[in-house]
């Protein structure tokens, strides 16, 4: 696995060269030679590669025959090669929530985002749940988790449910604990940890 995963790197490494060759040569083409290059033909089927001949942002051919004598060189020393891999991708939806929830990406402290919560649950006295997202507390001075008791002493009376910047950790309030049924008694969940007995 480890094997793979530096190949798979380097892989990425070498894409990187190859777009970086085709910005600063201009016209000239470039060659990549020695690399396991995998990509897919017109009908959809993947097909294997070990030259690649590129200009101006387009491939020119496969394993060519022929290279025009002033082609940029590069050797790509037997790594992995995905020529056109582009992970562009958005969560529509998760933005669309995102704008109805309190957003604690720049707090810089465990009260600062438990006041922005208070002061977002004045203003949005209709929902049930005050949901949030985005806090971290690596960039908090204190670099502590968040406790329930911290949210309790700005809104206990309504459940609070914010997710880590990251979306692996969540913050919560004493009446979302209690309405979850999680106390210090509660076991780890599968893959997680509760850390109530230790910070409710």
């Amino acid at each position: 696995m480890q094997k793979r995963l530096t190949r798979l790197l380097s892989g990425l490494a070498i894409t990187l060269a190859v777009s970086l060759s085709a910005s600063f040569t201009g016209y000239a083409a470039t060659l990549v030679t020695d690399v396991t290059g995998y990509t897919l033909n017109s009908q959809g089927e993947m097909v294997t590669f070990n030259k690649i001949l590129f200009a101006e942002g387009k491939v020119l051919q496969l394993n060519p025959s022929h290279v025009p004598a002033d082609a940029t060189v590069i050797d790509g020393n037997n790594k992995v090669l995905l020529p056109g891999l582009i992970d562009a991708h958005g969560h529509l939806l998760g933005l669309g929530g995102n704008l109805m929830e309190v957003d604690l990406r720049e707090s810089d402290s465990m009260q600062q985002a438990a006041q922005w919560v208070a002061d977002y649950a004045m203003m949005h006295a209709d929902q049930e749940w005050i949901k949030g997202r985005g806090w971290n507390q690596e960039l908090w001075s204190d670099r502590s988790f968040p406790t329930a008791a911290v949210l309790d002493a700005k809104l206990k009376n309504k459940p609070v449910w914010l997710t880590r910047v990251d979306g692996h950790a969540a913050w919560v309030n004493s009446k979302a604990l209690q309405m979850a049924g999680i106390d210090d008694s509660t076991p780890d969940p599968a893959g997680g940890q509760n850390r109530c007995s230790q910070r409710c």
